[in-house]
């Protein structure tokens, strides 16, 4: 049964992301996600296999259980791609600037 959970990315990196859910996500699955990125009105779609997850400890009662889950990327079309290595490489830039205080 396909299944849709949504989640906010934690993380990313050239060969995967780390999200957090509110719902567990099993190891070893194949996945496909559609990340929403600034400035773009389509979401990029990627394929991915979880490769990890793990239970966040709640602060208090009150909050829902949360979930971060790694996931190993393998398969992204090329628009999707570039619009998404571009986001990636703005942030590093934005990080770099704050880090050297340019």
């Amino acid at each position: 049964i396909d299944e849709s959970v949504k989640g906010k990315a934690k993380n990313l990196s050239a060969e995967g992301v780390c999200i957090v859910t509110e719902k567990e996500i099993p190891g070893d699955k194949d996945v496909e996600l559609d990340i929403s990125l600034p400035g773009r009105k389509k979401a990029v779609r990627v394929h991915g296999t979880v490769v990890w997850t793990h239970k966040i400890k709640s602060q208090d009662k009150k909050t829902a259980a949360r979930f971060e889950t790694g996931i190993k990327l393998y398969t992204i079309d090329k628009d999707d791609e570039n619009s998404l290595l571009k986001y990636y490489c703005e942030r590093m830039t934005d990080n770099l600037l704050t880090y050297l205080h340019l």
